[in-house]
């Protein structure tokens, strides 16, 4: 069992110890995803580490074009919805893609497709299609 709090042994149990291979997988992931779903998870002010590393492989992500879904409760305005948002089209910018707004694409160059849902992370679960993580619909 590990427990990493906050602290400056942080980094020393988690990403350069034990779970070390889980961040790998998951920077391997989000590199190939075609779609990315936050579910909940809105890059916490106090986890710089988690944040860099994980905006990082967002940023290197393959897929022509990537989708990307945030699910942080009904007022898609919150302020932490506006960071979250503000994060990805960061990333998405510093990698040169450029921010689709509609499903035709952006032609020969790679694109992202940014959507905010209206939902808690229960009714998404519930609720939505697999099948249209990668729609733009």
């Amino acid at each position: 069992m590990v427990i990493a709090t906050p602290g400056p042994t942080k980094m020393a149990v988690t990403v350069d110890g034990p779970l070390g291979s889980l961040w790998e997988a998951a920077e391997s992931a989000l590199k190939e995803a075609a779609a990315i779903v936050f579910v909940g998870y809105r890059f916490p002010p106090t986890d710089s580490a988690a944040r860099r590393i994980l905006i990082e492989a967002i940023g290197e992500n393959e897929a022509h074009h990537l989708t990307l879904h945030t699910v942080l409760g009904p007022n898609v305005h919150s302020a932490k919805a506006a960071r979250l948002e503000s994060m990805l089209r960061s990333a998405m910018e510093r990698a040169g893609r450029s921010e689709m707004r509609h499903p035709t694409g952006t032609g020969g160059t790679s694109g992202y497709y940014l959507r905010a849902h209206p939902l808690w992370a229960e009714d998404f679960l519930d609720l939505f299609d697999p099948d249209r993580l990668y729609r733009h619909d």
